[in-house]
C-alpha cells in the first residue's frame, strides 16, 4: 500500500509532468524531420572559427566564441555536426528544468513554478533549433543565467555566485545581443531580492554591487584580453556591421555632400549601387517596414564588398562551394570601423530617421508578441476566466485574488524581470537592426510564462484544493 502511494505521488509531482510535454516535443520532431541539421550561410563562419588553432585569429573574428567553442566539443561525438539540432533540444531540457527549479525556491511552490516553466516547453522559436547557428542556444544560455540569478535571490553562495558570472558571459559568448543581460541581471536581482524577504539597505547595496562586478568584470577582462592580443577592446568586431544595415537607407546624394571627406567616397558607393538595385532612401514620411527587408542586403550584397575593395583589397574565401568574406584579422576591424565611423555620422545628420527607425522597430516587436501563438492562446484563457472570477467574488462577497503577500510579490518581482527582460532585449535589437522574428521571438520567451503563472493563480483562487480528510 505504501509503495502505490509512493508511486501515486511520483505522479502528482510537477517535475514529472513537465517532462510529459518535453518527450512530445521531441517525439513531434523527430517524426516530422526536424531534427536535421540545417546549414545556412551563416553556418560556414562558425565552423571555420571552431576548426581554428590560433587565438589571435578566434579574437579577431567577425564571431563570438560560444558557439565555435560548442561545435568544437560536439565535433568529438559528431564530426560533421549533424547531431547539433539535438544537443540543442536536449540542453534546452536542461536549462528550462532548472529554471523551473530556481523558481521553486524562489516562489515556494512547486505548482506554481511549473506554471511559469511549461510554456518555456513550446518556445516562439523552436523552428531555430534545427539551424547549425546559435539562435537557439543563445537564448538558452540566457535562460539559464537569469535561473542561476533567481537561485542566488534565494540562496548567495561562493557557487552560485560564480555560476552567475560564469552563465552571463557565456550568454554573451554565444550571441552578442545578450551583453544587455550585463545591465538587466544586476537591476532584475535587486528588484527579486525587494520582493523576496526582509533586508536593510546595506544588505541591498552589498548584494547589487555583487552582482555588478559578477557581471562587468568578466566582461572588462575579456575585453582587455582582446585588446591586447589583437588591438580592439570590445567584444567582437561586428557592430558597425549591424549599424550600416540600418544607416545605409538613409543615404542620398544631399547626405554624401555633407559628409566628412574621408567617408564621401564609401557613402556615394553605397547610394549609388542602392540606386541601381532600385532603393530608395528612407525618409520621415516612409512606411518603415518596407525598409526592414533591406537590412541584410544592405550589409552583404551593398556595403560590405565595397567596403572590401575600397579599403582592404581583400578579396573571398570559398568555403564548400559558399563565397565567404574575410571573417578575421585586419580587414575585419578596417571595414568593421569604416562603417561604425559611417553610421555615427550619418545618425548626427539625421537624427530623426534614425529615432524613426528604432520607433517603429519597436512597435513591429511588440506586436509580433501577439503572434506568438502560445501568448494569444493564454490571453484568450485568461480573458474567458473572467466571468468564473466574478461569479466566485459574489459567492465569495471578497474581491480575489486571495493569495499571501509574499506569494504575490513573489509573482510581481519574476513579472517585473520577464518585462524588463523583453524591454531589453528588444530595444537592444532594435538600435542596430531589423525586428525580424529570429531577433524579436527571442527576447518573449518569460511572457508566456507571465500568463500561465497569473492564470494559475485565478483558478487557484476560483477553485481552491480540497482539504484532505
Amino acid at each position: 500500500m505504501r509503495l502505490f502511494e509512493a508511486k501515486l505521488g511520483v505522479l502528482k509531482h510537477p517535475l514529472l509532468w513537465l517532462l510529459v510535454p518535453f518527450v512530445a516535443v521531441w517525439a513531434t520532431l523527430r517524426r516530422v524531420n526536424f531534427l536535421v541539421a540545417n546549414f545556412s550561410p551563416d553556418a560556414v563562419s562558425y565552423e571555420l572559427l571552431a576548426k581554428s588553432e590560433s587565438l589571435a585569429e578566434s579574437l579577431s573574428s567577425v564571431r563570438t566564441l560560444g558557439y565555435p567553442l560548442f561545435l568544437r566539443f560536439l565535433s568529438s561525438v559528431s564530426p560533421d555536426y549533424r547531431a547539433a539540432p539535438t544537443a540543442h533540444l536536449l540542453i534546452y531540457f536542461a536549462v528550462v528544468i532548472s529554471f523551473w527549479w530556481a523558481v521553486r525556491r524562489y516562489t515556494g511552490s512547486p505548482w506554481l513554478a511549473f506554471a511559469w516553466a511549461l510554456p518555456l516547453a513550446h518556445p516562439c522559436n523552436l523552428e531555430y533549433i534545427k539551424y547549425v547557428q546559435p539562435d537557439f542556444l543563445g537564448p538558452t544560455v540566457a535562460i539559464a543565467a537569469v535561473a542561476s540569478l533567481i537561485l542566488l535571490v534565494d540562496r548567495p553562495s561562493p557557487l552560485g555566485w560564480t555560476l552567475l558570472a560564469v552563465l552571463t558571459f557565456c550568454s554573451y559568448q554565444m550571441r552578442p545581443d545578450n551583453l544587455f543581460l550585463v545591465a538587466l541581471l544586476p537591476l532584475a536581482g535587486v528588484v527579486l531580492l525587494l520582493c523576496r524577504k526582509t533586508f536593510d539597505t546595506s544588505t541591498l547595496l552589498r548584494f547589487g554591487g555583487g552582482l555588478a562586478v559578477a557581471t562587468v568584470a568578466p566582461l572588462l577582462l575579456f575585453m582587455t584580453l582582446r585588446w591586447s592580443v589583437v588591438g580592439q577592446f570590445g567584444v567582437v568586431s561586428f557592430g558597425g556591421y549591424n549599424l550600416i544595415g540600418v544607416t545605409a537607407s538613409f543615404l542620398d546624394e544631399d547626405l554624401v555632400r555633407e559628409l566628412p571627406a574621408e567617408h564621401r567616397e564609401l557613402a556615394g558607393e553605397i547610394a549609388e549601387t542602392r540606386r541601381a538595385r532600385r532603393n530608395r532612401p528612407f525618409r520621415a514620411d516612409s512606411w518603415t517596414v518596407q525598409w526592414f527587408r533591406q537590412y541584410s542586403p544592405n550589409v552583404w550584397h551593398v556595403a560590405e564588398p565595397i567596403a572590401r575593395k575600397l579599403l582592404t583589397g581583400a578579396g573571398t574565401t570559398r568555403i564548400d562551394g559558399v563565397d565567404v568574406p574575410p571573417l578575421t584579422g585586419e580587414a575585419v576591424f578596417t571595414i568593421n570601423r569604416a562603417f561604425k565611423e559611417l553610421s555615427r555620422e550619418i545618425i548626427m545628420r539625421r537624427p530623426v530617421l534614425y529615432l524613426k527607425w528604432v520607433h517603429d522597430a519597436f512597435a513591429v516587436g511588440r506586436g509580433m508578441v501577439f503572434q506568438c501563438k502560445e501568448f494569444s492562446a493564454l490571453v484568450l484563457l485568461l480573458a474567458l476566466s473572467i466571468p468564473f472570477v466574478i461569479a466566485r467574488a459574489g459567492r465569495r462577497g471578497v474581491c480575489p485574488p486571495a493569495v499571501g503577500a509574499d506569494r504575490a510579490l513573489s509573482f510581481l518581482g519574476l513579472a517585473t524581470v520577464a518585462g524588463a527582460y523583453f524591454i531589453g532585449r528588444l530595444l537592444l535589437t532594435v538600435l542596430v537592426n531589423e525586428p525580424s522574428p529570429r531577433f524579436v521571438l527571442p527576447a518573449m520567451v518569460f511572457l508566456p510564462g507571465v500568463l500561465a503563472a497569473a492564470l494559475f493563480e485565478v483558478w487557484r483562487w476560483i477553485v481552491p484544493p480540497r482539504s484532505p480528510k
